[in-house]
């Protein structure tokens, strides 16, 4: 992580307190902004979330540890590293300072050396939790294909135990019928009767074959695309439908119903893997948050185009999202499922 990339709020009662900070970290290369009040800290974090917070806690309205206690409540904020910077030297302060979540502690008067590794120390934990979150993501794709190779062999399975019996009875019917030839018994009827039934068997076996090579392309387009960052032409709605083919195993234990209002023939040029992978975790959280408690959900996927530009839309009647997380959800890594699973 680039220093210029970390955004660190400076806040104290004191203006030329912030103005000597700001200075010496911007000399550092971070960026920075103020606040002046414990209130003001919480709106300017609302309104332009920094990735480090150096706080004071003697303010006017509410102190610092009581600032540092509303943040770390608060979803959106509660990740953020929390560094006090005060005068305050007694032991129980410092334990209130660690109770309330702070991060580190750095007594008054600030010496520009301690500050800069302190604030270094914090920049290299962001760095650390940012790369096991970035193997977490390639380690939870590698897994998603993992559980869609599964689900494909499950549902491949079917279609191909009935082409096995389709082409198990033609067999015994073929050497049924060339026992009757060799004996000189074979009847007019019994060979009308065999053909008929060949004919049946093998458009079962082809209807078997047909489907099973749908679900193993699909499969085999779809694994192709997340696995690679390339740029090519599609139609959308052949896209589309060749994601819900590779999500099929999975959808019919359902009763939700995915609509896609998009005619054939749009052709876009795009990141295939990028879509299949952003509509895959779009259809999942639906499935499994958005219709939790919901028999039958609906999700609906539809466009519409502005100069050269398509705009996809995504919606469901599911029951929806809170505010707060609203606010967060393009926000790289977050997750409300963190421990369970989800990496945002």
């Amino acid at each position: 992580m680039k220093s210029e990339q970390v955004h660190i709020l400076v806040v104290d009662d004191t203006r030329s307190n912030i103005e000597l900070l700001q200075v010496l970290l911007e000399a550092a290369g971070y960026r920075t902004s103020a606040a002046l009040t414990g209130i003001e800290a919480i709106e300017a974090v609302a309104a332009d979330r920094p990735d480090i917070i150096l706080l004071d806690v003697i303010m006017p309205g509410i102190d610092g540890f009581e600032t540092c206690r509303r943040l770390k409540g608060d979803i959106s904020s509660e990740a953020i590293p929390i560094v006090f910077a005060t005068s305050l030297s007694q032991p129980e302060d410092i334990k209130k300072g660690f109770e309330v979540g702070a991060i580190d502690y750095i007594l008054k008067p600030l010496h520009e050396q301690e500050v800069l590794a302190r604030i270094t120390n914090q920049v290299r934990g962001l760095e650390r939790q940012r790369l096991l979150e970035s193997n977490s993501i390639k380690t939870e794709k590698m897994a998603a294909l993992g559980k869609m190779v599964s689900s494909i062999a499950h549902e491949v399975s079917t279609p191909m135990g009935t082409l096995r019996m389709a082409i198990e009875a033609l067999n015994k019917g073929i050497h049924r019928t060339i026992d009757g030839l060799n004996g000189g018994a074979l009847k007019k009827s019994e060979l009308l009767h065999f053909l008929n039934q060949s004919s049946e068997a093998a458009d079962i076996a082809l209807n078997n074959v047909e489907s099973t090579n749908s679900i193993l392309n699909s499969f085999k387009s779809i694994a192709i695309d997340q696995c690679s960052n390339r740029i090519i032409k599609i139609d959308l709605r052949e896209y589309l439908d060749t994601i819900l083919i590779s999500l099929r195993p999975r959808l019919k234990r359902l009763d939700h119903v995915i609509k896609i209002k998009i005619p054939p023939g749009i052709l876009i040029t795009t990141q295939p893997g990028a879509l299949s992978q952003i509509m895959i975790n779009l259809i999942n959280n639906s499935m499994l948050h958005g219709f939790e408690g919901i028999d039958i959900g609906e999700v609906l996927i539809a466009h519409h185009i502005t100069s050269n530009t398509l705009h996809l839309e995504y919606s469901d009647n599911g029951n929806g999202i809170e505010k707060p997380v609203l606010d967060r959800v393009f926000e790289e890594y977050f997750t409300t499922k963190a421990g369970a699973g989800g990496n945002g």
